[in-house]
């Protein structure tokens, strides 16, 4: 008598799970506003130069985007501020925003701490775009982090077109 014994082999199925992410910015497509100007953003420019801001009509998405032109520099730079987002310690994080500039520009993160100070985490040179082109940089908050600012600003004469905003955590991802 023989015995005859099969072995099947058995697939391993892995399938992954990952929750939404949350965009921080209150008002990241710049659709909500008050007397006609952004709601949570406000101007801002340092130095010496002609600089004029607009809340325009059109946009990468949606009926609205933000404008910074500089005609005129001898110093400093101008840019749109947002309020200022509350951030975990320790946390990677990504920004990305979408605009048009016939210059090139700067992105820069700065984080505030839980002793008031502030101090930037990362400063990133972004290309002209003629079209809507989206720039991002990912940077990881320090132990003491509170608040991050980020500023995509313009530090030369030309100008600078923005919208649809956004800062988000990495998407957690569970394997099952």
């Amino acid at each position: 008598m023989s015995l005859i014994i099969s072995i099947t082999p058995i697939m391993a199925i892995t399938n992954t799970a990952s929750a939404a992410s949350t965009n921080l910015f209150s008002n990241p497509s710049v659709e909500l506003n008050s007397n006609n100007l952004p709601t949570d953003w406000s101007t801002a420019k340092t130095g010496t130069n002609t600089t004029a801001f607009n809340y325009l009509n059109t946009g990468h998405t949606g009926s609205h985007s933000l404008q910074v032109k500089m005609t005129r520099r001898t110093s400093g730079q101008a840019e749109w501020v947002g309020t200022p987002i509350t951030v975990a310690s320790n946390t990677n994080y990504t920004y990305t925003d979408w605009y048009i500039s016939n210059v090139s520009t700067t992105l820069s993160v700065n984080v505030k701490t839980n002793n008031g100070a502030t101090s930037t985490l990362v400063t990133k040179n972004v290309t002209a775009s003629s079209a809507w082109k989206q720039s991002s940089v990912s940077f990881k908050t320090p132990s003491n982090a509170v608040s991050v600012s980020i500023y995509h600003y313009l530090n030369k004469v030309g100008q600078l077109t923005l919208d649809d905003f956004s800062l988000q955590e990495p998407v957690p991802t569970v394997a099952i």
